[in-house]
């Protein structure tokens, strides 16, 4: 959402909230109004049955008290009539001045500023409409404290949106849990409080992983007279076959690459350097935008990245990252970090994916089609590219998805695989029999898939890059991968 457009947004929230407050408060007065005329006519009708009693039905003090009685009951009436047309309109104001704010929260959220998007909802709770998503919206604000270490507001959060969904033990519960410092604890009350929509938090703010049933390929080779197969495996010779394995869905958004930074007190620019202190990079030209991949990543960031979130997913991080001792393999002299990471056999959390197990899944796995991209022959369908980008990132998931559900294997960001860069690929991959890893050395890791900065055929799904380890750039990201215990 552009600025400008944010800020007519915000605007038009603040127009509709402060006329539903208004109307609410026109509602209120009308209410009161009608109790004090239902108590007045109740008033004159005891007055005018006293008289009755007193002096007979027939008499003219009760033909009068009867006469006050029933003028009593009309006003009431028109009173009680004029409340609930403003209770109406206060509805009506009270759902336009929400959807609004819901709009400008979603925005505020896109663009990273929470701050922004729980003062729009703690007005949106003001006016009592819409509990459903508000509720929801109030989730996500809860999910992102308790993964960032904002734990009290999270708890706070947590509890209200207990109390909207009748929840009043899970909001007790919640609500003792203030200040606590694990995360699991308030992470399965939200979980226990609306599951489907934890789970769509839970996939908005972690890698949703595809499992990918193993099989053998020729890598390197779609076409037999294409010039990639020709120059990284001549005449498909080689063959690789790898295990099953796990794939994310997407390419890791800055949704997700946020929140670590956030939780580790960072600023989503922020990256670290090669003494292990804090830089600030410069951002996008297009700004760091929620649902867009995240950029200006290294194969190092990538990494620890993966450790952090295998780490708050109750998983066993995967890689052993040594940033005083060089890494060997490293032929790279230029690389100032050079930082030894070791790979933790049997470990169930993130990594980033072998080349084979990466160019494996981007053709289709076991249900391949043989499409030059992911997911088809035209890269239209299936990338963000030169042609089509406007030159910046796009949503993940705007494409067509390839034969396995998996997006954007072809085009918006290149992609970090765990591979030291070979010119023999198909070779050094056919070396090892199954779920081959590459070179033991080399001087600059691999990336695949193409990037919004790229001509199409850059997109293929055999299609190679390299660079150096420590690189960051604008159309370079990742995507996580993890292992299937055998």
């Amino acid at each position: 959402v552009s600025d400008s457009l944010a800020r007519i947004e915000k605007r038009n929230a603040d127009a509709a909230t402060f006329a539903a407050l208004a109307a609410k408060n026109e509602a209120d007065q009308k209410r009161q109004e009608a109790i004090k005329a239902r108590e007045e006519a109740q008033i004159s009708q005891a007055n005018a049955d006293k008289a009755i009693k007193q002096s007979g039905t027939d008499s003219e003090n009760a033909r009068l008290a009867r006469m006050e009685a029933e003028l009593k009951k009309k006003e009431a009436d028109e009173a009680t009539l004029k409340a609930d047309q403003a209770r109406k309109e206060a509805q009506k104001a009270a759902k336009q001045g929400v959807s609004a704010l819901l709009i400008v929260a979603d925005n505020a959220v896109k663009g990273l500023n929470y701050a922004e998007a729980s003062k729009a909802l703690n007005t949106a709770l003001q006016l009592e409409a819409d509990t459903v998503a508000v509720t929801a919206a109030l989730l996500e604000m809860a999910f992102f404290h308790n993964y960032t270490g904002d734990r009290t507001a999270a708890a706070l959060e947590t509890a209200t949106a207990a109390r909207w969904l009748k929840q009043p033990d899970l909001a007790g519960k919640a609500e003792r849990l203030a200040g606590d410092t694990r995360p699991f604890a308030l992470r399965d009350i939200q979980k226990a409080l609306a599951p489907a929509r934890f789970k769509e938090l839970n996939e908005r703010y972690f890698p949703k992983m595809i499992t990918v049933q193993g099989g053998t390929f020729t890598p390197g080779c779609v076409k037999p007279d294409d010039e990639l197969c020709q120059k990284y495996n001549k005449d498909g010779l080689y063959r690789a076959t790898v295990s099953d394995f796990k794939l994310a869905e997407t390419e890791t958004t800055v949704f997700q690459y946020h929140l670590y930074t956030t939780a580790l007190g960072r600023r989503i620019g922020q990256r670290i350097t090669p003494d292990d202190t804090l830089k600030e990079l410069t951002s996008p030209s297009w700004g760091w935008i929620g649902d867009h991949p995240v950029v200006f990543v290294s194969w190092y960031d990538a990494a620890e990245y993966a450790n952090w979130a295998s780490e708050q997913q109750g998983l066993q991080p995967v890689y052993d990252i040594v940033k005083t001792v060089r890494d060997p393999g490293n032929t790279n002299s230029d690389d100032e970090y050079g930082w030894l990471v070791r790979i933790r056999e049997n470990a169930d959390g993130y990594r980033l994916p072998t080349e084979a197990e990466w160019e494996y899944a981007a053709r289709g796995g076991g249900l391949s089609k043989g499409y030059e991209y992911a997911g088809s022959n035209n890269p239209i369908e299936v990338a963000w590219h030169y042609v089509n980008s406007g030159s910046k990132t796009h949503p993940v998931k705007m494409k067509k998805a390839s034969e396995l559900g998996i997006y954007d294997m072809s085009g918006n960001v290149w992609e970090w695989c765990s591979d030291w860069y070979s010119d023999r690929y198909g070779e050094s991959l056919s070396k090892n029999q199954t779920s081959p890893t590459g070179p033991n050395t080399g001087s600059g890791r691999l990336n695949r898939g193409g990037s919004w900065s790229g001509y199409a055929r850059n997109c293929r799904v055999t299609g190679r890059g390299s660079d150096r380890p420590d690189d960051r750039f604008g159309n370079l990201g990742f995507r996580l991968a993890s292992s299937v215990p055998r």
